[in-house]
């Protein structure tokens, strides 16, 4: 070969290891999906730098992701329609959560029907596969795999579907096809609170992070909603909850959008190509917009893709991008909350302002969300919240034996906004409340007055556990100190026996449990056996008051329970009277059976029998021997 062909080659060659070595990594996950390639940045247009800025996005999250933690993926809930776990875009970017190869999921409409699928095995997934014409979730979910891929992060951020909406074997009866899919795309306002009490409750398990709505309902289910906001609020704490504005084209001062427009969600417009809102994206009081046009999405069950418009793809680039930072928080161990990172969200999407209708809409900032420090400035605290998990409300009355605990909890006012690590220094109490009379100048009682009579430190922290089991009125008290400053909040409790009247009807006599179950099989007890009766449904009575038994009408005890011991044969009727009420109107009644009827009777009568046909046939055989020898 030419030796100037050679050295041409061999250079090139170096040139060519050289290039690969030190080449740019913007494309390092560039991934075919259908016939577009994640690289094309005409199709993909929201990855350029403009927008998501995901080259750039990559450079950063190289700086740290090295000390992240595969076996604990920041997790994120789509709350949807479903997702087709067998399309190639989740078989490609392996972004959905699994157990032992098995994709998770949930579906909350089945649930609010008394039946719950948690953690379905592959048998099950039918409860989770959507099943809309538009493949909604689908789409929202691949949105997010295709993003998470590209960034490199598919071993890092996992996507949990939960459906909301019916399956399509419950709307097999609506005759119209156009019927059908709109209750297979509604979305239940108890549907989408029970989701979100899954990933409450499951935060010890599952762990869910961030919470995707790319739903939007107005006027209709405005109400359901804000009767739930506590549960959007509450979770807040502990995810990022991200919902859609909504396509109406409409102001929020006129036709507000729910979810979105609820406190502690973080609410998400749509702009386009052109870098204005689009053309049916809602607007006005939301946090931020993001792209919202020619969105490349999965579709279907296997292969397919389209392009879709709307908030519901806008909420899923901040739903990954929120992921991205708790990951980010996660690695660092740096404390900070959903509540943190929500505001670090809106706080980075400052600089660049959309004009619609003399409304400034921020651009949505991904580079500045992953790359800068979150920035916490705490307010002073203003007040505290009390609540429990009772719904016990201001001046309560509870009863003993109505509940054996209740938890009080204490939030910091203004939410969200003050040191979260004040929380462990709340300090309770509990104050007892006395009255004594008020006398005029000559003696005469002019009325009562109440007064604070011993307190009790109960302990600190954001909640105490409280056990209501001595009687009287009480103030529960939570107080803060910070500096020279104390603030508190106070809430009135009653404690006292039931009232025997409200409960009357529902006291029963029964026998100590291991007794009754044993001797009444068959509403009669053998003869001389002893059993216990007490009064089922009174443990909330003052227990000083006395207790009277009757056998058959005749007083035979008096004391919180009657042992008795049952005697001969025959019938036996058990009443019972509290304090000075009337005798109860329930008696027990029962048999009393021959003692010769127990089954171990019946095995000493027989050994008893066996013994004498025993001694009975050696008798007679000694008997013909003594004969014989006579004979």
């Amino acid at each position: 070969m030419n030796k100037k062909i050679l050295t041409s080659i061999t250079i090139a060659f170096v040139l060519a290891v050289v290039y690969m070595t030190f080449m740019p990594t913007s494309v390092a996950y560039a991934t075919q999906y259908g016939n577009k390639d994640s690289s094309d940045l005409e199709t993909f247009w929201y990855y350029s730098e403009e927008n998501l800025n995901v080259a750039a996005m990559k450079e950063s999250i190289a700086s740290w992701i090295a000390g992240a933690d595969k076996s604990n993926p920041v997790v994120i809930a789509v709350v949807d329609t479903g997702v087709n776990v067998d399309h190639e875009v989740f078989q490609k970017t392996n972004t959905l959560y699994t157990v032992d190869g098995k994709v998770q999921g949930y579906n909350s409409f089945v649930s609010i029907k008394n039946s719950g699928i948690t953690n379905p095995t592959s048998e099950q997934l039918a409860y989770i596969t959507d099943e809309t014409s538009n493949s909604h979730g689908t789409a929202i979910a691949s949105i997010m795999a295709m993003l998470i891929y590209e960034l490199g992060l598919q071993d890092y951020i996992k996507i949990y579907p939960i459906k909301a909406t019916r399956n399509k074997s419950m709307v097999q009866d609506i005759q119209s096809s156009n019927d059908r899919e709109k209750k297979l795309r509604s979305f239940p306002t108890d549907a989408v609170v029970g989701a979100l009490d899954y990933v409450k409750n499951t935060q010890d398990t599952i762990g869910i992070d961030v919470v995707n709505l790319s739903i939007a309902g107005y006027k209709d289910t405005a109400d359901g909603y804000k009767k739930n906001g506590e549960t959007f609020r509450s979770l807040s704490e502990d995810c990022v909850i991200v919902a859609a504005a909504g396509n109406e084209n409409d102001p929020s001062s006129t036709n507000p959008a729910y979810p979105a427009s609820l406190d502690g969600v973080l609410s998400v417009m749509a702009y386009g190509k052109d870098g204005n809102k689009t053309q049916k994206s809602n607007f006005g009081n939301y946090d931020v917009t993001a792209p919202g046009q020619d969105i490349y999405v999965a579709q279907g069950n296997s292969d397919s893709y389209a392009y879709e418009d709307g908030t519901s793809m806008s909420s899923a680039f901040l739903s990954v991008i929120s992921a991205v930072v708790e990951l980010r928080e996660q690695t660092a161990k740096s404390g900070k909350n959903s509540i943190d990172i929500a505001k670090h969200l809106i706080a980075s999407s400052r600089s660049t302002i959309i004009s619609h209708n003399n409304y400034n809409l921020p651009k949505f900032d991904s580079l500045a969300s992953v790359q800068n420090q979150i920035i916490v400035e705490y307010v002073a605290p203003t007040g505290l919240q009390i609540s429990n998990d009772k719904n016990i409300g201001d001046n309560s009355i509870i009863y003993r034996g109505e509940y054996d605990s209740v938890l009080f909890s204490a939030k910091i006012l203004p939410l969200g906004e003050t040191d979260p690590n004040l929380l462990s220094t709340i300090r309770w109490s509990q104050t007892e409340l006395l009255s004594r009379p008020v006398v005029d100048e000559e003696g005469n009682q002019t009325g009562t007055e109440i007064y604070d009579g011993n307190k009790v430190e109960l302990g600190t922290g954001e909640s105490i556990n409280y056990i209501p089991n001595v009687n009287g009125k009480y103030r529960i008290t939570a107080s803060l100190t910070v500096g020279e400053t104390t603030i508190e909040q106070s809430m009135i409790i009653t404690i006292k026996y039931v009232e025997y009247s409200s409960v009357a009807g529902l006291i029963e006599i029964k026998p100590v449990a291991g007794e009754g179950d044993t001797l009444f099989e068959d509403g009669a007890i053998y003869e001389y056996s002893t059993v216990t009766f007490y009064l089922a449904g009174a443990e909330g009575l003052d227990p000083t008051v006395d207790i009277k038994w009757y056998v058959d009408g005749e007083l035979a005890h008096t004391g919180a329970t009657f042992t008795y011991n049952v005697g001969m044969m025959g019938s036996r009727t058990i009443t019972a009277q509290y304090g000075d009420y009337r005798v109860l109107e329930k008696a027990f009644t029962f048999k009393v059976k021959s003692g010769f009827l127990r089954p171990e009777a019946w095995i000493s009568f027989t050994a008893v029998v066996g013994a004498l046909a025993i001694t009975g046939t050696v008798l007679g055989i000694v008997l013909a021997k003594k004969k014989a020898k006579k004979a």
